[in-house]
């Protein structure tokens, strides 16, 4: 039986952006240091807007990049 703590729900324009492993890891770090579920999802939202901006610059729109983090035993 796998423990789950958390499960992660996010549009395509995030998953572009930030690899899965980058997105659990920095939820894992936050966590630890005992940072709050809302501000974890703007860490990740901030990161995540710096990262497509950068390699997605020549697109000629914006994708969306939406996030929803469910905790679990909290």
């Amino acid at each position: 039986m796998v423990d789950t703590h958390f499960c992660v729900m996010g549009s395509d324009g995030l998953f572009m952006a930030l690899d899965k492993p980058v997105i659990v890891n920095m939820i894992r770090d936050s966590q630890k240091k005992g940072i709050c579920g809302i501000d974890i999802c703007n860490d990740i939202l901030d990161k995540a807007k710096i990262v497509f901006d950068r390699h997605h610059a020549s697109r000629l729109e914006d994708d969306d990049i939406s996030l929803g983090i469910l905790f679990f035993n909290q």
